[in-house]
């Protein structure tokens, strides 16, 4: 009975995430529990199969350049900190000036050491440059005891800097190695570039909105637009996105109604058109409702993850 409800169907495809990874049938597999989500033909379950196995490779690599970026911040911040040390000796520097600059009628043109009395009454020995005459020496000490201070008074922002950045990048790590399948996304995000704190974000556009035949269709045009559109989302709304390639977030408002697939054809053309993929003759978009959608912690704007999927096949020429 089995086989013949299986001849007897539509040719389509399964994808199912097995022990050894995920794995593309033609027919259903009871024994493997529910599809991770379900294509219109076994090609197109196939071919994702075959780009997650390509994006396991690939996660390895940004796994590799992620590690690479967190050696040079660790590099960084142990060199500041020995630039910090040395900034530290500003004062010191200083108070040399200073007593050379006191005591510059004893100093002998072209000495290169000589010990005067302190402003407290105790000898003190001082290094000078032979070539220079000491009060020429003198600024130049205190040029480089300003040029310190200065340099001192930068480390803490610095710091802070770049341990940001090293907390970011050790996140993206761990991220990639949770969730591989994120890999080939990451592009849309700047994983490396600190969040400028020098003037004030200006507020975020609203997404986009349409309607079609008396469904609300809202578009994100960007990550930030893309994260709103996840986070206004009711879980019986139908969210769409143009599948491997980065682009708009797209949302169909239900109010609880089922879909018409016209209605859903066009919210995938739209999905097609504010993606990577405008132009193209087919592009598949993937949608499922809003329930399934997550939002993978440290992941950058736009990024999610999906539970469940089902895919359709729209034209990417057909704009707004």
């Amino acid at each position: 009975q089995f086989a013949r409800e299986v001849l007897g169907s539509p040719p389509s495809g399964y994808l199912y995430d097995a022990d050894r990874g995920p794995l593309a049938s033609f027919f259903p597999r009871p024994d493997l529990g529910e599809p991770r989500a379900t294509f219109p033909s076994f090609g197109q379950a196939l071919d994702l199969v075959l780009e997650r196995r390509l994006g396991s490779g690939l996660a390895r690599r940004r796994r590799e350049e992620v590690a690479r970026a967190v050696r040079r911040r660790e590099r960084a911040l142990a060199a500041l900190a020995a630039a910090e040390a040395e900034a530290a000796r500003w004062p010191e520097l200083q108070a040399q000036a200073d007593l050379i600059l006191a005591r510059h009628a004893e100093i002998p043109r072209g000495s290169s050491e000589v010990e005067v009395e302190g402003f407290d009454g105790d000898p003190v020995r001082i290094s000078l440059d032979p070539a220079l005459p000491p009060l020429a020496y003198a600024q130049t000490l205190y040029r480089k005891a300003k040029k310190l201070r200065r340099r001192l008074e930068g480390t803490p922002a610095r710091r802070r800097a770049l341990e940001a950045e090293l907390g970011r990048l050790r996140e993206r790590g761990e991220l990639l190695a949770r969730e591989p399948e994120l890999a080939p996304y990451l592009g849309e995000g700047d994983a490396f570039a600190p969040p400028s704190t020098r003037r004030k974000a200006p507020p975020l556009p609203r997404p986009r909105e349409t309607a079609v035949a008396g469904f609300t269709i809202l578009i994100g045009r960007c990550g930030a637009e893309n994260d709103q559109l996840v986070r206004a989302a009711r879980p019986d709304d139908v969210w769409l996105h143009a599948r491997g390639v980065p682009g708009a977030h797209v949302l169909i408002r239900t109010d609880g109604r089922p879909v018409p697939r016209e209605v859903l054809a066009r919210a995938g053309e739209l999905a097609a058109w504010h993606s990577r993929a405008r132009g193209e003759h087919k592009v598949p978009i993937s949608y499922t409702e809003a329930r399934y959608v997550r939002k993978p912690k440290g992941v950058p704007p736009g990024m999610v993850k999906l539970l469940r999927e089902e895919v359709l096949v729209v034209a990417g020429d057909r704009g707004p």
